[in-house]
């Protein structure tokens, strides 16, 4: 994944740097320093696993992205990275999430 792409990840989720930062477990500086990159990014292989599904489900339904990002900040808000990437994991892996309807 290159650094633009990233970049372009993080604008269709409608979050900022810290946001993805947090629920990837690194500093707003690695965040930023993977999109100034012009060539692939190196990232950990489980960051890389959480940004690809990220991308496959986004492209696969571009109206969820909106809907990804809140549950980012949100889990960010109430229980810190941890619980953002529980709840964006859970909302990713079977469509549902903290709030939604069952």
């Amino acid at each position: 994944m290159t650094g633009r792409q990233i970049h372009n990840l993080r604008e269709m989720l409608k979050i900022d740097q810290f946001a993805l930062a947090g629920v990837l477990g690194v500093h707003v500086s690695t965040v930023y320093r993977w999109e100034s990159r012009t060539g692939k990014v190196k990232m950990d292989p489980l960051q890389a696993q959480i940004v690809d599904l990220l991308r496959e489900r986004v492209a696969a339904k571009p109206q969820i992205a909106g809907a990804l990002g809140q549950t980012i900040v949100r889990g960010l808000v109430t229980g810190g990275p941890l619980v953002a990437l529980a709840a964006l994991l859970v909302k990713l892996l079977d469509g549902k999430g903290p709030g939604d309807d069952a």
